[in-house]
Protein backbone atom coordinates (compact mmCIF):
# COMPACT_ATOMS: atom_id res chain seq x y z
CA UNK A 1 0.00 0.00 0.00
CA UNK A 2 2.64 2.57 1.23
CA UNK A 3 4.32 1.83 -2.60
CA UNK A 4 1.58 2.32 -4.45
CA UNK A 5 1.16 5.81 -3.02
CA UNK A 6 5.22 6.58 -3.58
CA UNK A 7 4.67 4.92 -7.45
CA UNK A 8 1.73 7.69 -7.77
CA UNK A 9 3.46 10.53 -6.42
CA UNK A 10 6.56 9.64 -8.33
CA UNK A 11 4.74 9.29 -11.73
CA UNK A 12 2.85 12.39 -11.17
CA UNK A 13 5.61 14.31 -10.46
CA UNK A 14 7.45 12.82 -13.84
CA UNK A 15 4.29 14.01 -15.57
CA UNK A 16 3.69 16.89 -14.26
CA UNK A 17 7.24 18.60 -14.48
CA UNK A 18 7.37 17.07 -18.32
CA UNK A 19 3.46 19.01 -19.55
CA UNK A 20 5.11 22.12 -20.29
CA UNK A 21 8.33 20.79 -22.46
CA UNK A 22 8.37 20.64 -26.48
CA UNK A 23 9.93 16.73 -25.88
CA UNK A 24 11.96 14.52 -23.19
CA UNK A 25 14.48 12.25 -23.38
CA UNK A 26 14.42 9.02 -20.73
CA UNK A 27 18.35 10.68 -19.80
CA UNK A 28 16.56 14.24 -19.37
CA UNK A 29 14.34 13.19 -16.31
CA UNK A 30 17.37 10.85 -14.59
CA UNK A 31 17.37 14.55 -12.49
CA UNK A 32 14.03 14.07 -10.53
CA UNK A 33 13.69 10.14 -10.97
CA UNK A 34 17.07 7.96 -10.38
CA UNK A 35 15.84 4.64 -11.80
CA UNK A 36 16.25 3.89 -15.31
CA UNK A 37 13.72 1.54 -15.43
CA UNK A 38 11.33 2.86 -13.72
CA UNK A 39 11.25 6.14 -16.14
CA UNK A 40 11.00 3.20 -19.34
CA UNK A 41 8.18 1.19 -17.38
CA UNK A 42 6.38 4.33 -16.64
CA UNK A 43 6.55 6.19 -20.08
CA UNK A 44 5.63 3.03 -21.80
CA UNK A 45 2.46 2.87 -19.49
CA UNK A 46 1.88 6.32 -20.04
CA UNK A 47 2.47 6.23 -23.74
CA UNK A 48 -0.67 3.19 -23.35
CA UNK A 49 -3.05 5.87 -21.98
CA UNK A 50 -1.94 8.29 -24.54
CA UNK A 51 -1.01 10.22 -21.79
CA UNK A 52 2.50 10.72 -23.59
CA UNK A 53 3.47 10.19 -27.20
CA UNK A 54 6.95 7.86 -28.45
CA UNK A 55 8.00 9.95 -31.04
CA UNK A 56 11.46 7.56 -31.30
CA UNK A 57 13.46 5.45 -28.82
CA UNK A 58 13.54 7.07 -25.41
CA UNK A 59 12.00 10.84 -26.93
CA UNK A 60 8.93 11.24 -25.90
CA UNK A 61 6.08 14.45 -25.46
CA UNK A 62 2.97 14.79 -23.61
CA UNK A 63 -0.38 14.66 -24.69
CA UNK A 64 -1.14 18.13 -23.22
CA UNK A 65 1.82 19.68 -24.87
CA UNK A 66 0.71 18.75 -28.29
CA UNK A 67 -2.77 19.78 -27.75
CA UNK A 68 -2.12 23.30 -26.34
CA UNK A 69 -0.24 23.67 -29.52
CA UNK A 70 -2.89 22.54 -31.93
CA UNK A 71 -4.78 25.21 -29.53
CA UNK A 72 -2.47 28.37 -29.90
CA UNK A 73 -2.01 27.39 -33.45
CA UNK A 74 1.72 26.80 -33.37
CA UNK A 75 1.59 23.04 -34.32
CA UNK A 76 3.00 23.32 -37.92
CA UNK A 77 5.90 25.41 -36.27
CA UNK A 78 6.11 23.27 -33.95
CA UNK A 79 6.09 20.27 -35.87
CA UNK A 80 9.20 21.80 -38.10
CA UNK A 81 11.01 22.36 -34.73
CA UNK A 82 10.05 18.52 -33.99
CA UNK A 83 11.47 16.79 -37.02
CA UNK A 84 15.00 18.41 -36.59
CA UNK A 85 14.99 16.81 -33.58
CA UNK A 86 13.79 13.49 -34.09
CA UNK A 87 16.16 13.30 -36.86
CA UNK A 88 19.26 16.27 -37.22
CA UNK A 89 20.39 17.41 -39.19
CA UNK A 90 17.08 17.67 -41.17
CA UNK A 91 15.96 20.76 -42.97
CA UNK A 92 12.15 20.43 -44.39
CA UNK A 93 11.80 20.24 -48.02
CA UNK A 94 8.77 19.32 -51.04
CA UNK A 95 5.28 19.38 -49.63
CA UNK A 96 6.32 21.53 -46.35
CA UNK A 97 8.18 24.45 -48.22
CA UNK A 98 5.38 24.25 -50.83
CA UNK A 99 2.22 24.91 -48.21
CA UNK A 100 4.26 27.46 -46.22
CA UNK A 101 4.27 29.01 -49.74
CA UNK A 102 0.85 29.13 -50.34
CA UNK A 103 1.61 26.73 -53.12
CA UNK A 104 -0.68 23.85 -51.69
CA UNK A 105 -3.58 24.80 -50.30
CA UNK A 106 -4.09 21.56 -48.04
CA UNK A 107 -1.82 21.23 -44.96
CA UNK A 108 0.72 18.30 -45.62
CA UNK A 109 -0.27 15.02 -43.85
CA UNK A 110 3.49 13.71 -44.12
CA UNK A 111 6.71 15.54 -43.22
CA UNK A 112 9.29 15.12 -46.17
CA UNK A 113 12.44 16.56 -45.70
CA UNK A 114 16.30 15.88 -46.46
CA UNK A 115 19.58 15.55 -44.79
CA UNK A 116 23.43 14.49 -44.61
CA UNK A 117 22.58 10.98 -42.86
CA UNK A 118 21.15 8.38 -44.28
CA UNK A 119 17.72 7.64 -45.62
CA UNK A 120 14.62 7.01 -42.35
CA UNK A 121 11.28 6.98 -41.36
CA UNK A 122 9.63 8.06 -38.16
CA UNK A 123 5.69 7.05 -38.10
CA UNK A 124 4.39 9.03 -34.65
CA UNK A 125 0.85 9.90 -33.44
CA UNK A 126 1.54 13.57 -34.53
CA UNK A 127 2.76 12.83 -37.68
CA UNK A 128 4.96 10.65 -40.31
CA UNK A 129 8.68 12.03 -40.74
CA UNK A 130 9.98 10.70 -43.72
CA UNK A 131 14.23 11.79 -44.55
CA UNK A 132 15.63 11.50 -47.44
CA UNK A 133 19.65 11.48 -47.73
CA UNK A 134 20.94 14.28 -50.33
CA UNK A 135 24.87 14.11 -50.70
CA UNK A 136 26.50 17.66 -50.35
CA UNK A 137 28.41 18.82 -53.49
CA UNK A 138 32.26 20.11 -53.53
CA UNK A 139 31.06 22.88 -56.19
CA UNK A 140 29.72 25.36 -54.33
Amino acid sequence: MRNDKRDKLRSKKVIFLTEKLPYFTVESLRGIEKDKNYLKILLSRYSKRRKTIRLKRGLYVTKNFINDAQAKGIFSSYLKFLANIIYYPSYPSLEYILYKHNILTEIPVNFTLITTNKTAKFTTEVGNFFYHKIKISSHI
